[in-house]
């Protein structure tokens, strides 16, 4: 019985400093933070956003996820690395796909300077970071488009 018990007391401490080690610099954003953390179609003085529009179903989500975490890190000091929850974030997703930017999961966009850039390249921490830091100059830039009016909130819901 003391070794079963010695057995969880270490289980226990390891699972305690395993959890700090895996502090994320991912942030998370809502309906209710989106905007007002990005201030992406409102002069974004916040910075750069990198964010990930994701399920948690999806498999191309879960096998980026890994990547993220690390570009969130390797980019700490220039890029804002964010995720937004496609299936509980309806208002967000609703404004963005209205202008078709947002069709499927992940999809990846980059806000900058009252911009936005879809990326479609690899899902490399290489190809990720090169289009985070200079590579989206070689794409289209997109207005960002503002918040959605109440009758566009509720059609969001429904549009898939």
């Amino acid at each position: 019985m003391e070794s079963f018990v010695t057995f969880l007391l270490i289980s226990s401490v390891v699972l305690v400093i395993g959890d700090d080690a895996v502090e994320s610099s991912v942030v998370v954003l809502t309906d209710d933070t989106f905007e007002h953390q990005t201030q992406a179609s409102t002069g974004q003085t916040t910075g750069v956003w990198f964010v990930e529009f994701y399920a948690p179903w999806c498999g191309h989500c879960k096998k980026l996820t890994p990547v993220w975490e690390e570009l969130a890190y390797e980019l700490k000091d220039q890029v804002i690395v964010a995720k937004v929850d496609g299936t509980e974030a309806f208002n967000t997703m609703a404004r963005f796909r209205k202008y078709g930017l947002i069709k499927g999961f992940p999809t990846l966009l980059l806000f900058r300077d009252r911009k936005v850039y879809k990326y479609s390249g690899k899902r490399t921490l290489e190809a990720l970071i090169e289009f985070a830091t200079s590579g989206y100059k070689s794409d289209e830039a997109l207005k960002v488009p503002g918040e959605l009016g109440m009758v566009d909130k509720v059609l969001g819901l429904f549009k898939k």
